[in-house]
């Protein structure tokens, strides 16, 4: 049997796809130093994987299982060059890292693709290693040997699901980072909210204290100046009293005096109604 060396057009697609994007991200959004320098070794690392690709087609089979090996410790370095990209663009705006996203998720799917051909060329390489152009091994037939492949596959694809369930969970770990990390700042926000509350609610008691207390001054004053017309009317009311009632009444009896002692007043009389007007003023 052929191996399946042909490069996919897909993975070509992807990988054209991507470089496309990050040019044009480039251009619209600024990153830092570290995330470039991250970006520039992981497309360094895909190109060579591809190059690896391209060797084992016209590589022998000794030659062929050393590049297979090679592409998967480039894959396991790439692998670590983009987990260092989703970390510095966690750490970056949130329109910076928004921006950044369908480039790293192109990434990640050129990524797989990659890893997935180096598991199927490995497998191939392998299998054409253990089994020659028919015949048997060690006097088993090829049918076992293609069961026990098989089982490998078996092996093989359910580690493939234990890897991408471990990426899950990684990714899952970020969000849940993200989440708390917002929840900590909705709580910071709340403390300050009720801090300020607080003092609101401290104010508003200092003011009510004061309009009570100017409350309580303004019933005074104004019983102060009740207690102030009262007594100015009834001062004027007894002044008035002795205006009018009081002198009326001193001079009719002054009249009545001078008339008793002779038509006309003399002497004697006025003499007498002087006394008898101090002693009624007194």
């Amino acid at each position: 049997s052929s191996l399946p060396w042909r490069f996919p057009p897909l993975l070509a697609r992807v990988s054209h796809v991507s470089c496309a994007l990050s040019v044009i991200l480039g251009m619209a959004v600024t990153v830092s130093e570290l995330y470039a320098e991250y970006e520039s070794d992981f497309k360094r690392l895909q190109d060579e994987i591809d190059g690896v690709f391209l060797e084992v087609e016209t590589a022998p089979p000794e030659r062929a299982a050393k590049k297979v090996a090679e592409a998967g410790r480039k894959a396991v370095e790439a692998d670590q060059a983009l987990r260092q990209m989703d970390m510095e663009a966690k750490t970056m705006h949130t329109h910076q890292k928004a921006a950044l996203e369908p480039s790293l998720r192109l990434y990640r799917a050129g990524l797989a693709e990659r890893r997935k051909r180096v598991a199927q060329l490995k497998e191939a390489v392998e299998r054409k290693a253990l089994i020659p152009e028919g015949g048997t091994i060690l006097g088993k037939s090829t049918q076992e040997r293609e069961r026990m492949l098989q089982a490998n596959d078996r092996m093989s694809s359910a580690t493939a699901q234990l890897h991408h369930a471990r990426q899950q969970s990684l990714e899952a770990e970020a969000i849940a980072a993200d989440v708390a990390s917002d929840l900590r700042q909705q709580r910071e926000t709340i403390s300050r909210a009720r801090a300020n509350v607080g003092e609101i609610g401290s104010n508003y008691g200092m003011a009510k204290r004061i309009i009570e207390m100017m409350q309580r001054r303004q019933d005074w004053n104004r019983i102060a100046v009740r207690v102030i017309a009262c007594f100015m009317f009834v001062v004027m009311a007894v002044a008035a009293y002795f205006m009018l009632g009081g002198g009326s009444g001193g001079g009719a009896a002054a009249a009545a005096s001078d008339l008793q002692v002779g038509g006309a007043p003399s002497g004697g009389g006025r003499l007498l109604r002087g006394h008898m007007r101090a002693s009624w003023h007194t």
